[in-house]
């Protein structure tokens, strides 16, 4: 992803349709990257540069001030810009918004905004903003398409927000209570937009679960990144015992002395060769892997049963170095 990210600011594709009498030359080139419009403190700007980050989507990032300055046409005719990102709908001053409204009719570039606060058009936005933190948002049927990764509804995760009522010309793509969440309409200017009613900042899982869909319409499906959820479960210290709680001294094991196979002491539990069996067992019922974590000291001087199983049945499970002697650091210096 990383290396996706590096290269991809050199990455065009093609805008807009061709006038017929033009068909002989080339259609403006388009530099694959976002403008993210806001100040870098407000949460829906950060939870955007998360966004991007996770799915390698390259962006920069300027205030509305910097806009009348900024390049958006290269010399030789390149669009700097993909899409935009502004952080709410007064983000940018009339001057902002006309002349950058003017670059995205030029080449037939949408716009995103994180939040709207003030209605336009046919999206009405309500004045007050409403707790929506627990609140769960509907996949419209036009939502469903744009979103068809997710098979189910959108969870609201910490945020306020203002659900719009719509009129003729604007779509709902999320809905809520009869009011939406995120709405697609084209401005009288052309300009086609994605209004957000609900507040982001990063991380929030209404936003992990949008964001990819959104960065695809900005980009008409040109997205250069990747984005795919996972999950995974490292199991630690295989091979080594745990201490366990000593009721009397009302304290752990690990108090008693070095870890280390001939000083564990009486109070400490390890795993069996049937405990990694029913291991083996359970990920083949669930179509899950476990990552487990290597611990060599665990095996002493002796190979034993346990040692033994982790060998012949290694192949059931992902492994990673957990080093050897699983040396305590705490007390080093810098």
């Amino acid at each position: 992803m990383l290396a996706a990210a590096a290269v991809v600011g050199v990455v065009f594709f093609r805008s807009g349709s061709v006038p017929a009498a033009c068909a002989a030359s080339s259609p403006p080139s388009v530099q694959v990257r976002f403008l993210l419009v806001g100040d870098a403190d407000d949460p829906a700007v950060r939870g955007w540069q998360s966004a991007f980050a996770l799915e390698g989507v390259p962006y920069e990032r300027v205030g509305a001030g910097a806009i009348p300055r900024l390049r958006l046409v290269a010399p030789d005719g390149t669009a700097e810009f993909a899409a935009t990102v502004v952080a709410n709908s007064v983000t940018l001053t009339k001057k902002e918004d006309a002349r950058l409204s003017t670059y995205e009719q030029r080449f037939g570039l949408r716009r995103i905004v994180a939040i709207a606060t003030a209605s336009s058009g046919p999206v009405h936005v309500p004045v007050d903003e409403t707790p929506l933190s627990g609140r769960t948002g509907q996949l419209t049927a036009a939502g469903k398409a744009l979103f068809a990764y997710l098979r189910g509804p959108v969870p609201i995760d910490g945020a306020t927000g203002r659900p719009q009522t719509l009129g003729p010309g604007a779509t709902s793509l999320v809905s809520l209570d009869g009011k939406s969440l995120l709405t697609e309409w084209r401005r009288t200017d052309g300009v086609e937009e994605l209004l957000m009613g609900v507040r982001t900042s990063p991380h929030l899982v209404h936003e992990l679960l949008l964001a990819p869909g959104m960065i695809a319409w900005a980009l008409r499906g040109a997205v250069p990144g990747s984005w795919q959820p996972y999950f995974d479960v490292e199991v630690d210290d295989i091979l080594l015992p745990s201490f366990t709680w000593i009721e009397a001294t009302k304290s752990s094991g690990y108090a008693s002395g070095v870890l280390n196979p001939t000083t564990l002491g009486e109070f400490t539990v390890r795993m069996t060769p049937a405990d990694l069996a029913a291991a083996a067992a359970w990920e083949r019922r669930q179509h899950f892997t476990l990552d487990m974590g290597l611990n060599g000291f665990g095996l002493g001087y002796d190979c034993d049963s346990l040692a033994r199983a982790v060998t012949s049945d290694a192949s059931d499970f992902r492994w990673f170095n957990h080093t050897y002697q699983h040396l305590n650091f705490d007390g080093l210096s810098r």
